[in-house]
């Protein structure tokens, strides 16, 4: 079913608020907030592939390279924290 709300969902200001500290932490890491979601999600035992998008080649090199970043469990244990600060940012 088509959610009419969709244009207005993504633009809350919750949003912005529940980003920032994944910005801030990709930061404190040294890597970009593309690089710790898809590291995140690479560290996943449950995912079999890691759908990636890019519309610039520097896009591309950046997916790929997120392959070989592994997050320590320090990482992970703070973005479980994150998460669980902002459940439902876009409700």
């Amino acid at each position: 079913m088509f959610d009419s709300n969709f244009g207005t969902r993504y633009r809350r200001p919750a949003l912005a608020a529940a980003m920032q500290p994944y910005f801030d932490l990709a930061a404190t890491l040294g890597i970009s907030p593309t690089t710790l979601a898809l590291a995140w999600v690479n560290d996943r035992w449950f995912v079999g592939a890691n759908i990636i998008g890019a519309t610039t080649m520097e896009q591309l090199k950046e997916d790929i390279a997120s392959a070989a970043t592994t997050l320590t469990a320090d990482a992970i244990a703070e973005i479980e924290r994150i998460h669980s600060a902002h459940l439902e940012p876009a409700q």
